[in-house]
């Protein structure tokens, strides 16, 4: 049998922990038993990978990514599912007071003293283009970096969203965009309670209203907002379309920065969400990484 690679025994780690947690809150549930399915399913879907003859090198790399394209996404509606089942509290009141004793003051309020609608039409957009970031950068290291890079980078990255869903378990939290005068943007099953007092409601141009919709109800997982997956992840995107080659990482930059920007702009996250999911991106990119680096040393 082949050695498991470290991305391989990360994603055994987690989603067995998380076919764990299904047993246990298997009653309140939604889908249960197809959720199991898809961790078992999935978790031999790693084994099978790592023992296929095509799981070496630099085709076992781009099997492993398509591998992650498919089980982090769902894994992320199975956290939202699970956290729901788990019935903890939400710990947005913390997230918003620890803000307000940063800045002495509510920072989003601050900040929508810039707000206007051509600039939010155009941060609701990068926001919504979060979901095909890292597949583009991940696509620009299989063309341009060298396997070694591809595999360390495929790790990182795996690594901070994982990073991300453990936060959410551990430290469940809604978002500011629903904390607030004006309410969320569709009915919830929670309790809300407006902490943020705004001004504007941060209208758009064109589809903004209809992508901030769609958003909110395509995304099972409420309780998502520290450390910001977001922030983490265009981070490292950004890092690893650099690896790829300087002209890549300058046309990833707008995108990047648009979309950590969005994060407080349109009130989905607290500033220490930013902050904290700053820190889940460095420790991917420094952590994890020389982690692997010492992997390879053993390995060769």
């Amino acid at each position: 049998m082949a050695k498991l690679w470290p991305a391989d025994k990360l994603n055994l780690i987690f989603l067995g922990a998380h076919a764990l947690l299904q047993g246990w809150r298997w009653e309140k549930t939604p889908g249960a038993l197809y959720w199991l399915l898809f961790d078992l399913g999935s978790m031999l879907a790693v084994v099978f990978i790592a023992r296929s003859r095509w799981g070496e090198g630099r085709c076992g790399g781009i099997l492993r990514l398509i591998h992650g394209m498919v089980t982090v996404p769902l894994a992320f509606t199975q956290v939202g599912l699970l956290i729901a089942a788990a019935e903890g509290r939400d710990h947005a009141a913390e997230l918003a007071a620890w803000d307000r004793a940063l800045f002495g003051a509510d920072p989003l309020a601050l900040l929508e003293s810039f707000a206007t609608p051509p600039v939010t039409e155009l941060l609701q957009w990068c926001y919504a283009l979060y979901l095909i970031t890292p597949v583009i950068a991940v696509t620009l290291l299989i063309i341009h970096a060298d396997t070694a890079t591809l595999i360390r980078s495929q790790f990182s990255l795996l690594g901070v969203y994982y990073g991300s869903y453990l936060g959410y378990h551990l430290f469940p939290a809604t978002g500011p965009n629903i904390h607030n005068n004006f309410g969320p943007p569709m009915p919830v099953d929670f309790p809300v309670v407006a902490r943020h007092a705004f001004n504007d409601p941060l209208p758009g141009i064109w589809f903004t209203e209809e992508i901030r919709t769609w958003i909110f109800n395509a995304e099972v997982t409420k309780f998502d907002c520290f450390p910001s997956g977001h922030v983490a992840v265009a981070i490292c995107s950004l890092v690893y379309a650099f690896r790829a080659g300087r002209n890549c990482g300058m046309l990833m930059l707008p995108l990047c920065l648009g979309i950590i920007l969005s994060t407080l702009w349109l009130r989905y996250h607290y500033v220490v969400d930013v902050l904290a999911g700053v820190l889940l991106a460095l420790a991917g990119l420094i952590l994890l990484e020389r982690l692997h680096r010492r992997h390879e040393t053993r390995w060769h």
